[in-house]
């Protein structure tokens, strides 16, 4: 049997077992049993956590938040995570690079090869049905036309189209809800809605009476519009809450707007094929690439933070659709994001790997000789 360990609170004698649990004096109930059990390791360790009268660690001191702010950041806890992985997984080290993050297996594929190879088998398919008429008529290559063919095309390609764009846009967008917590789960249905909506009212496989053509145009513009806006503020405040990604942001995507907005009244010809009198085709397309581009190489670091707790999304004017997600001042700051560092912590997180991978043991203090030294 083990021997009796004096504890620091309240001078509560606590015998160990031959296993190291710790056992509250006296108690045989379940919480006392549990609370010990809890402690084994550290009773090892011969370090012997201060245990409350009860034989149960004190609870956490409770701190006050404002109305936006909560004392958990998200509901995804990283114990979570180590359950479900397996004991090779855990052997490995975690990482960004050493593919130790939640959904290192996939995101790639998921992220990049999915949206960008579906977008761009459809786009092709615009592109090889439109290329040998495109001098007698001209053909611009917007977004909308790789959702639907400018013209009627046989029902079977169509479908085919529909199917690419559906499966690329809804796989990217599951495979974040996965592992993004719940509080931003409205944004990527939002993004979801204005993609779907977009492709409904940009079908043109049949000519409609010209006060639908004209309801649905109207939609499709206004959708169209919101999806770009969605894809800005979702890589800047989920993603990467740079400043200067931000501004190049704020100034494409109105640029982008005002310039469809105008291209019919002023002459803006370029003479590129696909793009010919908009150029705010090419704003478009670059909104949307680096969308997808930005969330796979900041996909590591996100999902790395979220692990371990320390993510803090930039939240702008946003916080009170996401209760209980935001816990510093610089997530609430509107007008500028905060910086990477800012808000994914992850300088805290590089910092606390630097410093556990450094660990060097602690010496304990040498004892005070007895008598003292006499001074000369």
């Amino acid at each position: 049997m083990g021997g009796i360990c004096q504890s620091e609170a309240g001078g509560l004698r606590v015998p160990q077992d031959e296993q190291g649990s710790w056992l509250a004096a006296g108690s045989h109930g379940s919480a006392a049993h549990a609370g010990g059990k809890a402690f084994g390791a550290a009773g090892q360790a011969g370090a012997v956590p201060p245990l409350s009268p009860r034989g149960l660690p004190p609870p956490p001191t409770r701190v006050r938040h404002g109305s936006h702010f909560a004392p958990e950041p998200f509901g995804f806890h990283p114990k979570v995570w180590d359950a479900r992985r397996s004991e090779e997984e855990k052997a490995t080290p975690r990482g960004p690079h050493a593919g130790g993050f939640p959904g290192a297996e996939s995101y790639t594929l998921r992220l990049l090869v999915l949206p960008l190879g579906g977008l761009g088998a459809a786009g092709a398919m615009t592109v090889l049905n439109t290329v040998w008429e495109l001098e007698a008529a001209p053909v611009c290559l917007f977004f909308s036309d790789v959702l639907n063919d400018p013209k009627p095309e046989p029902w079977t390609v169509w479908a085919l189209r529909w199917v690419l764009c559906f499966t690329a846009i809804s796989s990217t967008v599951e495979f974040k809800r996965t592992y993004l917590p719940r509080q931003v789960h409205w944004v990527l249905l939002f993004q979801w809605l204005t993609f779907l909506v977009a492709m409904l009212t940009g079908f043109r496989q049949i000519d409609p009476p010209q006060v639908i053509y004209a309801c649905m145009y109207k939609v499709h513009q206004i959708m169209a519009m919101l999806m770009f806006i969605e894809l800005w503020l979702e890589t800047v405040m989920l993603w990467c809450p740079s400043p200067l990604l931000h501004a190049i942001f704020m100034v494409t995507v109105p640029i982008n707007v005002i310039t469809f907005a105008i291209s019919g009244k002023v002459n803006m010809w370029t003479g590129i094929p696909y793009v010919y009198g908009h150029p705010e085709i090419i704003l478009e397309w670059f909104i949307i690439l680096a969308h997808f581009v930005i969330v796979w190489i900041r996909f590591p670091a996100v999902s790395t933070a979220i692990a371990h707790g320390t993510w803090r999304p930039w939240l702008c004017c946003f916080a009170g659709l996401c209760p209980g997600l935001a816990t510093q001042h610089e997530q609430v700051q509107c007008g500028c994001p905060p910086g990477l560092g800012g808000t994914l912590g992850e300088a805290a997180l590089l910092q606390a790997s630097a410093q556990a991978s450094h660990a060097v043991p602690a010496q304990r203090p040498e004892p005070p000789r007895w008598p003292p030294a006499q001074g000369r």
